[in-house]
């Protein structure tokens, strides 16, 4: 019998705050095994997208494996917490309806910011390489993947605010004005830190430091920045003398702890602090904020700076909801099965896609 079900669960920064969104993560070495997992309980194709906002599992199926429950009940043990209210399952036209607006940036804390395109590619990427995808989800997130990019492009949903990293620029700019005479010190050298730290210098700031538990990559991203890297073990130290610290590491555990800030804060005799916390699971300890002069924001906090800034982008994201919408139903109307193998993601597929689809090449 041809699987003609698609199935989405998920929770994201809109369902779920990030205390428990970062219970149910998806670490990067853990996603292989995860989608196995997936395809023993019962699912015929899977993809995971698991990033900072969102932690959603696609997956067809022929409507009687169960699998909705096994993972709500899974997400239930990991968070320690009744996820009623906090999770969206959909089904079908709905499912794909919803993956193409996340490629596009439109269910993005920040409207059309450009790294979900490239989680959602990546995703797909993985799912493929464990030969997860099949005849619906190969040619479902190449197309999402390609009308993402479309929308981008047609509508100027990308212009503007477009970044978590971004959004945390402009609130520094907030508490601090003028960027240019500030310290920086950036914890992490993986993408959105790569993309903070940018951001950062196109400020001018007075000098920025690098540090990650990989020296060779602190190396690596100081030398582009201008910056200079630090050893690991040296990070509390140096930070006695800077304004800003912003911390987006891989790391499972709190690296920063309200003691710590403590003892940090009275070395500092008083001057400010500010910690922006993009890391999820979060690296510095929520009640660090209660510390005096330290101002501290996670993830979450730059909702306030979305909120500001999405009224500039409204006309763009009504092109952009009917442009994707449009492709959508086109996709699932027309949808045609492809082959259960293919050759490689992002090259010539022998894929039998809707005649109104397109791959990505990027």
């Amino acid at each position: 019998m041809e699987i003609q079900r698609i199935n989405l669960l998920g929770v994201n920064h809109k369902s779920c705050p990030v205390e428990l969104r970062e219970k149910l993560a998806v670490p990067t070495a853990d996603i292989a095994g995860a989608l196995r997992r997936l395809v023993s309980l019962g699912a015929r194709e899977a993809v995971i997208v698991s990033t900072c906002n969102r932690v959603e599992i696609y997956w067809a199926d022929d409507g009687c494996s169960g699998l909705r429950e096994h993972i709500l009940e899974d997400w239930r043990l990991k968070a320690a917490h009744d996820l009623s209210g906090h999770f969206y399952h959909h089904e079908n036209l709905a499912a794909v309806e919803h993956l193409f607006r996340v490629s596009a940036g439109l269910d993005s804390m920040i409207l059309g910011e450009p790294q979900i395109l490239g989680q959602v590619r990546w995703a797909y990427q993985s799912s493929f390489e464990a030969k997860t995808t099949g005849r619906l989800l190969n040619p479902l997130f190449q197309s999402a993947i390609a009308a993402g990019k479309e929308a981008r492009s047609l509508t100027g949903l990308a212009g503007g605010i477009t970044s978590v990293s971004s959004a945390a620029v402009v609130l520094a700019e907030k508490i601090f004005g003028e960027l240019s005479a500030c310290r920086v010190m950036v914890l992490g050298a993986g993408k959105m830190a790569g993309a903070a730290a940018r951001h950062f210098v196109s400020k001018k700031v007075e000098s920025i430091l690098v540090a990650n538990r990989t020296s060779a990559k602190a190396e690596e991203l100081a030398r582009e920045l201008g910056g200079q890297a630090l050893l690991w073990e040296a990070v509390i130290e140096r930070m006695e003398d800077v304004d800003v610290a912003l911390c987006s590491t891989a790391s499972a555990d709190i690296i920063l702890s309200e003691s710590q800030v403590r003892a940090l804060m009275k070395r500092r005799r008083g001057r400010p602090l500010f910690l922006i916390d993009i890391a999820v699971p979060r690296d510095v300890e929520p009640s660090a904020g209660r510390v005096p002069q330290v101002y501290l924001y996670d993830i979450d906090d730059l909702n306030a700076i979305v909120a500001t800034y999405g009224k500039a982008k409204a006309e763009a994201a009504r092109k952009a909801e009917t442009f994707v919408a449009g492709k959508a139903v086109k996709f699932w109307s027309g949808r045609t099965l492809a082959p259960a193998s293919v050759e490689r993601v992002g090259g010539p597929l022998p894929v039998l896609l809707p005649s109104n689809a397109r791959l990505s090449h990027a």
